[in-house]
């Protein structure tokens, strides 16, 4: 299992990720379910790698490669809308469809980032509760 398919199976088990120096650091409300256990376990240098590498701006936006940087460098941000990633702007343009294709390639990895993250979602209607 890779490091993105065992966060996206921690969040759906509603267990919490983050990084503790070289450790993976749970949060769980029960007993952590032995299935996520093992699937961190199996992916940590995987999910160490990916928490090392990305994190969150002032804003909530994903920031930490080469795509990233390219769509901020043009106006764009990765931001969290409910559960998924998506491509965000103040002034109603379009990207390339070059950069929509390499978003579109890495949509589901920056998702469950964004969640591991605890990035806040942009959804109007979620940000009031």
């Amino acid at each position: 299992m890779s490091a993105i398919e065992a966060l996206a199976l921690a969040h759906a088990e509603g267990v919490l990720v983050s990084l503790a120096g070289d450790f993976i650091r749970w949060q769980s409300r029960g007993e952590l379910p032995p299935h996520v256990r093992d699937a961190l376990r199996s992916a940590k240098p995987g999910i160490i790698a990916l928490l090392r590498q990305y994190a969150l701006d002032k804003t909530g936006a994903l920031v930490g490669d080469d795509l990233l940087t390219r769509l901020a460098h043009r106006g764009f941000r990765v931001r969290r809308y409910g559960d998924q990633a998506a491509l965000d702007d103040d002034a109603g343009q379009v990207p390339s469809r070059f950069l929509l294709y390499e978003f579109a390639d890495r949509q589901r990895e920056y998702g469950a980032l964004l969640r591991t993250l605890q990035a806040p979602s942009m959804w109007k209607d979620e940000r009031r509760h």
